[in-house]
């Protein structure tokens, strides 16, 4: 009973498990794949990062960033197991995978494996970990809970010393148990990328199997939990300063302050941008391209004092507000803590950015939804309130007042019905490299 596959493909020795069934009678192979299936992993937490440097840590060198891919750095997954530690009310586990792979170990005619495309030199480690200790603090008493014949992790090509496309290895994976299990009749993959999936069912519909076999490749839906934001930019900085130590490490976008859209009202303002650009027959908001909206009540770069608080909040019930909301420059991620204003999108105003050019900018004109509210900008006496996009060069300034407006040739149109946004007050940077 050597079960040579489960010998040659597992990478974590403590989680080998050689099935006491002998190979012939190994009837069904069940493949978990582990990112956002088995377990929820953290992506870059997009609002974090510019346009840019996002694509840049999703890709790595290949788009010039300074550090490997985020999914080629195991500081970021190992965060999110200690995190997950610490907060265990928060599963940041995929229960219902879970609970199938047990069902899979349990059947003494299967062999169940984590099949992944993170790297066994540096991840096998963190891996054998998440799974131990995650066992050991399971309450529910199931022997076979994470339980796997194998961890598959990718391994380094020998001849080329280069590590294959995570495609490539999987299938080569899945073919050496084919292989070794001459009497499989049934394989089942679990995954969630839809390109992934789309592609192991060409990859079984191409084998040929013998009749009677049977396979299946399920698309789950794809779970996620993102990291502190606080850890997450420390973490960041930390694998530039180690690639680049002599470098200039991290910059910051200006700092802007304001009144930050939430995500669903940001949606709802960038639907009707697409309906205000067919005016200038348009396709793309220039000024809207970046997270967040938010409404400026000063130009970016620049600090508010507490008499400029004063005069911005100038109605009863908004006079304090706490001050830690002004350092953190991404402190709009948690607004549980933080000032909330509704306004109303009342007018939408449109500019060109050049005779024949598809883009252009978008401005919404909006009023506190509780009228006994007055809020003012530092643009002047009477600058309206504007919705606008997150400014990335801070050489730009805003022309917000009624003269700039008019110089600029800004005219407003009344939107039929108006829009109900929510906001945060508060201040945000993003991350650049």
């Amino acid at each position: 009973m050597t079960h040579d596959a489960l010998h040659r493909w597992n990478s974590c020795p403590s989680e080998l498990r050689v099935p006491d069934t002998p190979p012939s009678d190994i009837t069904s192979l069940h493949v978990y794949d582990f990112d956002n299936t088995l377990y929820k992993s953290p992506g870059p937490n997009r609002i974090l990062y510019t346009n840019k440097t996002y694509g840049r840590l999703l890709a790595g060198p290949e788009a010039g960033s300074p550090i490997d891919s985020w999914w080629s750095c195991p500081a970021f997954l190992n965060e999110s197991f200690r995190e997950g530690l610490a907060t265990p009310r928060v599963s940041h586990w995929n229960s219902k995978i879970v609970s199938l792979a047990a069902e899979s170990f349990a059947d003494p005619h299967t062999v169940s494996i984590i099949l992944t495309g993170r790297t066994e030199e540096k991840f096998a480690a963190l891996f054998a970990e998440m799974l131990a200790t995650t066992r050991s603090s399971n309450h529910d008493n199931s022997n076979n809970f994470l339980m796997f014949n194998a961890v598959c992790l990718k391994k380094r090509d020998t001849a080329s010393g280069t590590f294959p496309h995570t495609f490539e290895a999987k299938a080569a994976c899945i073919s050496d148990f084919l292989l070794d299990y001459t009497n499989l009749r049934n394989v089942t993959l679990y995954d969630d990328r839809p390109k992934q999936v789309a592609m192991f069912k060409t990859y079984f519909q191409e084998l040929r199997p013998t009749p009677g076999f049977q396979w299946s490749v399920v698309t789950v839906p794809a779970l996620s939990l993102t990291l502190d934001p606080a850890a997450e930019s420390r973490l960041v900085q930390d694998e530039v300063r180690r690639a680049l130590p002599s470098g200039p490490g991290i910059n910051w976008t200006p700092k802007c302050t304001g009144f930050f859209l939430s995500q669903n009202s940001q949606k709802q303002l960038l639907v009707q941008a697409f309906k205000c650009l067919r005016r200038i027959n348009a396709t793309k908001a220039a000024n809207l391209a970046e997270y967040p909206m938010y409404i400026p009540v000063c130009r970016p770069g620049e600090s508010l004092s507490p008499s400029d608080l004063d005069l911005i909040f100038t109605s009863k019930g908004y006079s304090t507000i706490d001050p830690q909301c002004l350092e953190r420059p991404y402190n709009q991620v948690d607004s549980k803590s933080r000032l909330g204003v509704d306004f109303v999108v009342t007018h939408y105003a449109v500019q060109a950015t050049g005779p024949k050019s598809k883009l252009g900018n978008v401005y919404y004109k909006v009023v506190p939804r509780d009228r006994n509210t007055t809020i003012r900008t530092l643009f002047g006496e009477n600058a309206p309130l504007i919705v606008s996009g997150h400014i990335m060069d801070e050489k730009m300034s805003y022309k917000f007042t009624y003269d700039d407006m008019r110089r600029d040739n800004m005219r407003w149109t009344r939107l039929q019905n108006g829009i109900v946004i929510n906001t945060t007050f508060g201040v945000y940077s993003k991350m650049i490299f």
